[in-house]
């Protein structure tokens, strides 16, 4: 039976994950992918990521369409992803993400691009606390899909200025290292 000195000793053992322990970078060309890969300060500011989760459409079924019906599964989607950013004082990070924006739709015309030029692949590294990778997941051919304001205040002297840029994304690769 388990006690409650198996439970404290668990965990002071450092069993669990620590979130504050990631890196971020968005990289990978695709044909003729007009958006540059990000830059190393740019992700540095990034100050919170969410791993996107998994879901798992159900449709209901019925067994040669008599009696109760039961779900299978039908598909499978994803949830999309966030990332956090610290604004630099030249704005680089936000300038980034516009300028991405700005690729998918001409300005002038409002005509699309082509989907290819404009995804990049995003990949969230997960560390213990000796700083080895335990997780790593590549989020396949992303785009942002939306980028948050950002408040502007007399009141605010003593905050740091941020703003926050969902993603969408075709395929999740997760890699769980032992």
């Amino acid at each position: 039976m388990t006690g409650i000195n198996d439970i404290i000793s668990h965990v002071n053992q450092s069993y669990f994950t620590k979130p504050n322990r990631y890196t971020i970078s968005i990289v990978g060309n695709y044909g003729a992918t007009i958006v540059p890969d990000a830059p190393r300060n740019v992700t540095f500011n990034c100050s919170q990521v969410t791993i996107p989760g998994l879901n798992v459409g159900m449709a209901s079924h019925r067994k040669y369409g008599i009696g109760v019906p039961t779900f299978v599964p039908s598909g499978k989607t994803f949830t999309e992803c966030t990332l956090s950013f610290y604004e630099s004082e030249k704005m680089e990070e936000r300038k980034y993400f516009s300028e991405w924006v700005s690729n998918i739709m001409d300005p002038v015309t409002g005509r699309l691009n082509y989907f290819d030029t404009n995804k990049k692949d995003i990949k969230i590294t997960q560390y213990n606390i000796k700083n080895q990778i335990v997780y790593e997941c590549i989020m396949r051919e992303c785009f942002p899909s939306n980028i948050s304001p950002s408040d502007r205040s007399y009141a605010a002297e003593n905050t740091l200025s941020q703003f926050v840029v969902s993603l969408q994304f075709r395929r999740l690769d997760e890699t769980f290292i032992n």
